[in-house]
């Protein structure tokens, strides 16, 4: 007697298997190598933003160290009228401080030293050559620690 087949019968080959596992695998890590991708392009494009941004202040800043240096030449009792300026006449010699914002949370600070024995109310040019002792980028609010931990969501 015959033997009846009732329906079409396919026969996965262990090769066959393979193959779709093999294609499965490298279209995952297609997969996570165009997301790792887009991430990295993403963190470039934020790293060029602020690297364009600390540049522009560091322009700003040597413009207004400038327009500093040449108040001192001419009239340094100006500088004490300056807006944005910080003077502190404590100390050997008078130190000009200002502030130059770089983004939303960070400012570059600028220290400019004036020689010993310097007058700024005299109204006389200032002797000698002013040192920078800062620039550098520090936060431009205070920052607070959150120290609070919710393990339950109402």
């Amino acid at each position: 007697m015959k033997k009846r087949r009732t329906g079409p019968v396919s026969n996965i080959g262990g090769v066959s298997l393979l193959m779709t596992f093999i294609v499965l695998c490298l279209t995952v890590f297609a997969v996570l190598s165009l997301s790792d991708a887009v991430s990295e392009a993403h963190y470039v494009q934020k790293l060029a933003g602020a690297q364009d941004a600390a540049a522009r202040a560091s322009e700003e800043a040597t413009r207004r160290l400038q327009e500093i240096c040449m108040l001192l030449e001419t009239d340094p009792g100006r500088l004490l009228q300056e807006k944005g300026l910080t003077v502190d006449c404590e100390g050997p010699g008078p130190v000009i401080a200002w502030d130059t914002p770089v983004d939303d949370s960070t400012m570059l600070h600028i220290e400019l030293t004036l020689p010993e024995g310097t007058s700024l109310s005299s109204g006389r040019p200032v002797s000698g050559t002013p040192r920078i002792t800062a620039w550098k980028k520090v936060p431009s609010a205070d920052w607070t620690a959150d120290h609070s931990v919710t393990l339950l969501q109402p």
